[in-house]
């Protein structure tokens, strides 16, 4: 799993909606640069959170812009991001389950997914 959240430099830009940004999280490994995921306002105020799970090893690109319309269009910021791993044992963000491994059948499955 992957988490890409834009911060602001602890001036409570976000949670004032002084800064408006969105973060794409593609994946360069393969598929051709593929679209992964993209998050407008999944953060704090305007500021953006995208999360990408069940993700293999691989070589990842974060790209973060400017919402449409954002006044301004430019500013500081501060990236957050945070790689969780499926079967460590720690439940992390994306992941509905983390049991220590990545078998199937034992209600949670490789991808950390809970299991019916």
């Amino acid at each position: 799993t992957l988490v890409v959240s834009t911060l602001n430099l602890g001036d409570g830009a976000c949670g004032l909606n002084l800064m408006d940004t969105v973060v794409d999280i593609f994946d360069t490994s393969s598929n051709g640069n593929a679209l992964l995921a993209t998050d407008d306002d999944g953060g704090d105020g305007d500021c953006a959170r995208a999360v990408a799970s069940g993700l293999p090893p691989g070589t990842y690109r974060v790209r973060v812009s400017a919402g449409l319309g954002a006044e301004p269009a430019t500013f500081p910021y501060r990236l957050e991001v945070e790689v969780g791993v499926c079967g460590d044992g720690e439940r992390s963000l994306g992941e509905e389950c983390d049991d220590e491994n990545l078998a199937s059948g034992d209600g949670c499955d490789g991808a950390c997914r809970e299991e019916l």
